[in-house]
């Protein structure tokens, strides 16, 4: 079919005309991938077409079209697809794809936030090397654990299971939350075992997180379920976030009581378990009935699904535990990932029989690495994804970004958990402001199972985000969520408000001000002025409060000056708590947003002026239209200066209006680096993660540090304002960039010859790097012979270690 013939017919299906898709670059039907909205719409997607030389089909971006199965179907019956290489039908509602042997050329494709449940390769497929999955919110096949991996991952787990065949899992996950009292950890006995004995209230207190592993064998098939009994003190919440899964049954247990923090926890399963269903249980203590408001949490909480709740006296009532079992176990087989099995590579299931089979709390990476060999799984690279899905499904933990911990493999989370939540029940006691020391350690991790393991534990503390050495005295650990209540006796807020930036949730989860000071103490004020909900952080003379307020369900960050100081000091705290706020999964009724007060006439005087929202500020400046102060009706506010006032970064504009940074010490690590290579980036970034070792601050920056909505242009020009070295990670993918060539590489050369940077290239894949005029006069780390992606793991390891000594020299630190 003739270009033109294949255009119309796409257009009379769609009744709107598709458009071409940009054609820049060393490889156009790339760019069709690329998602473009209809001018002045945040809403409208534009579908594109991408064509071959010869006119044919290339690539289809469908994106955002609201398509189902029969408007697909229709699409792909009438329109050439065997010469397609590019397909894009992200936020559709399609549940099946029709069959794609007609698409034998297809490379990329793009399936997410879709309505799939289970997604096959075909076998003649074989061309296809990126697929995005993630979004469909019921898929079972490929695991979601495997798809939150990325698109290598899943190229991987589809090359296991053409190699190997696959096999059906049938297991879930039920968790137990609650408050401390409740009786959870009877709960969690009972359903193993109803004639189980109560545990003692005070020696049996679930430390963290306790785990089961239950053989239903009862009806076929036979499953597995994975009892997950959450410690109910509130010292113990900080980390539920790594445990609390999607696709997995949730068990709210209360007992009636008055105080209970029944709507946090049924928020908390819903931002972290998203759509899993839930049971709410009573543990009825003597003879008073429950009396809940089950209309109003049904209308308010989804995912209860009873219209009335289980009740049963767990200590007494053995007929009600085996009445509670059976209801437990038609949950689970309620579950998607039950109900058609959860289909994975046949040597992984070896391998993970295996670690479970083994007597022991972890093992060394070198011990998993044999495993893996004996079933066949030899390549180092097949071993790391299998290693992160068994992370990701919670069975077994490998922190491989951590210098020090990435060497062990934990069989079981509770040995973790217990030894790190004994030290914060023992800090909590000990009353002394959330501090402890090595002192301390060594009381309460005296015995065989942890005394050998300091360092490690302390590290996965410092991944929970829990603590921080403290610099300011030698062997002193400070707990943040155990700091006072209220702030320094004396301290006031001095001064008046000049910046300020409000954070506001609909639900606010615990300990985000705690995770944001371990995550920045260094920038905070010398002495420390820092308690439970608030601290001060200072740095070249600017002052930024930080307080978080669970009442109003807001974090306030405020200045008592202006200037290029105080807006990147807001900026660099505004974008950790965008990292953190990230990893809640937030969705429509519990939402997080950035408020920014007007700075009109009126508002400047007033104790609580009209906050604008950060999205409303980000429609207004795409449309170019000013905004309505509602203190004052007369103003109209323009987005832009309204996000200039605060932020450092400048938000677009005109030429000759540009915002430049202070000048300040180059203190950044800038990765260049095309999209195709990330997973070189995330091996570059894990070694360069070993710099916190040493007493040097840096901060490594790459694109993904670009928030959406801000101005990538500015944003890369503000990072290159502070960068020292330019790592160039050279392939193919970044010698054809042309975003690199023309928007990066002129910018860091810049930075080299204005101010003395650094630039280190890193020779990956063989290119003509040496033949270009201006980068080849900076020295490669490695030889042209010598290309990274041919070299042994070992021996890039050896490499990252030789790149890391020029970095520290650079920095200035002797490393002799």
């Amino acid at each position: 079919m003739a270009a033109a013939a294949s255009i119309n017919q796409l257009k009379s299906i769609l009744g709107i005309p598709p458009h071409p898709a940009p054609a820049h670059g060393h490889e156009p039907v790339r760019n069709v991938m690329a998602c473009r909205r209809e001018p002045g719409s945040d809403t409208t997607w534009l579908p594109q077409y991408a064509l071959h030389a010869d006119g044919a089909l290339a690539g289809l971006n469908l994106a955002g079209l609201e398509l189902d199965d029969q408007q697909w179907q229709k699409i792909a019956a009438l329109l050439p697809l065997d010469r397609l290489e590019a397909l894009n039908l992200r936020k559709n509602n399609i549940t099946a794809l029709p069959d794609m042997d007609n698409m034998p050329n297809l490379r990329y494709l793009d399936l997410s936030d879709n309505r799939l449940t289970e997604f096959a390769l075909p076998e003649g497929l074989n061309k296809l090397e990126h697929l995005w999955l993630q979004g469909n919110a019921d898929l079972t096949t490929p695991p979601p654990e495997v798809v939150r991996q990325g698109r290598f991952a899943l190229r991987n787990y589809f090359n296991e299971i053409a190699e190997q065949g696959s096999e059906v899992v049938y297991e879930a996950k039920m968790l137990i939350l609650g408050d401390a009292g409740a009786g959870k950890t009877t709960l969690a006995r009972k359903v193993e075992d109803p004639d189980a004995t109560p545990p003692d209230a005070v020696e049996d207190t679930t430390k963290g997180i306790e785990v089961k592993k239950l053989q239903l064998t009862d009806t076929a098939p036979a499953f597995t379920m994975h009892i997950w009994d959450f410690g109910g003190q509130e010292v113990y919440h900080a980390t539920h976030r790594f445990f609390l899964t999607k696709k997995s049954l949730y068990l709210l247990l209360c007992d009636g009581r008055k105080e209970e923090q029944f709507d946090y926890w049924l928020q908390m399963q819903e931002i972290y378990g998203q759509d899993s269903r839930l049971l709410l249980v009573v543990n009825q203590k003597g003879t008073m009935q429950p009396n809940l408001p089950m209309n109003d949490l049904r209308r308010d909480y989804p995912n209860i699904q009873e219209s009335r709740p289980t009740v049963v006296n767990l200590r007494d009532d053995r007929d009600g535990a085996v009445a509670l079992r059976r209801l437990i176990e038609r949950s689970i087989r309620d579950l998607p990932q039950f109900v058609r099995g959860e289909r994975v590579p046949k040597k992984w299931v070896v391998v993970r029989r295996r670690l479970e089979e083994i007597d022991a709390d972890h093992i060394p990476l070198a011990d998993f690495r044999r495993i893996c060999n004996e079933a066949g799984i030899k390549e180092k690279e097949r071993q790391k994804y299998l290693l992160d899905f068994l992370h990701d499904l919670g069975a077994f933990l490998h922190f491989r970004d951590i210098a020090g911990l990435n060497q062990m493999v934990i069989l079981r989370p509770a040995w973790a958990t217990r030894a790190v939540y004994n030290v914060l029940d023992h800090t909590r006691k000990k009353g002394d402001n959330g501090h402890f020391t090595r002192a301390d350690l060594d009381a309460v991790w005296h015995c065989a199972e942890y005394e050998d393991y300091f360092e490690e534990l302390l590290l996965l503390m410092e991944k929970f985000e829990l603590c921080y050495l403290a610099p300011e005295q030698k062997g002193l650990y400070i707990v943040p969520s155990l700091l006072p209540d209220d702030p320094p006796e004396g301290y006031i807020w001095g001064g008046s408000t000049v910046l300020q930036l409000h954070y506001q949730y609909t639900f606010m989860p615990k300990d985000i001000i705690a995770r944001l000071i371990v995550r920045q103490h260094h920038l905070l004020e010398s002495p420390p002025v820092m308690w439970k909900r608030g601290a001060v952080f200072g740095e070249n003379g600017a002052r930024v409060e930080v307080l978080e307020s669970h009442r109003d369900k807001r974090i306030t960050l405020r200045s008592d000056s202006g200037g290029g100081h105080a807006k990147e000091l807001i900026g660099t705290i505004a974008r950790d708590l965008d990292a953190i706020n990230r990893g809640f999964h937030f969705n429509e009724r519990m939402l997080v947003e950035q408020k920014i007060p007007c700075h009109c006439a009126v508002c400047k005087d007033l104790p609580v002026p009209h906050f604008f929202s950060r999205s409303s500020l980000d429609r207004a400046e795409r449309s170019g239209k000013p905004l309505q102060c509602q203190q004052n009706l007369d103003y109209m506010a323009h987005a832009r200066e309204l996000l200039d006032g605060v932020f450092a970064e400048k938000m677009g504009g005109e030429p000759g209006n540009s915002t430049k940074l202070p000048p300040t010490a180059a203190k950044k690590i800038f990765i260049s680096y095309a999209h195709e290579d990330a997973v070189w980036l995330e091996k570059t970034k894990t070694h360069l993660g070993s710099l916190q070792h040493f007493d040097i601050e840096v901060e490594v920056w790459d694109d993904s540090r670009i928030r959406t909505g801000d101005n990538w242009k500015v944003a890369i020009e503000a990072a290159l304002a502070e960068t020292k070295v330019g790592i160039l990670l050279v392939t193919p993918d970044f010698m054809a960039s042309k975003f690199i060539k023309t928007e990066e590489m002129p910018a860091l050369l810049e930075k080299v010859e204005t101010s003395g940077g650094r630039i280190m290239p890193v020779l990956i894949r063989d290119t003509i790097f040496t033949m270009h005029p201006k980068l080849r006069h900076f020295q490669s780390l490695n030889p042209p012979e010598k290309l990274l992606a041919s070299l042994s793991e070992a021996e890039q390891d050896v490499f990252f270690v030789t790149m890391l000594k020029d970095i520290l020299a650079v920095f200035g630190h002797d490393n002799r």
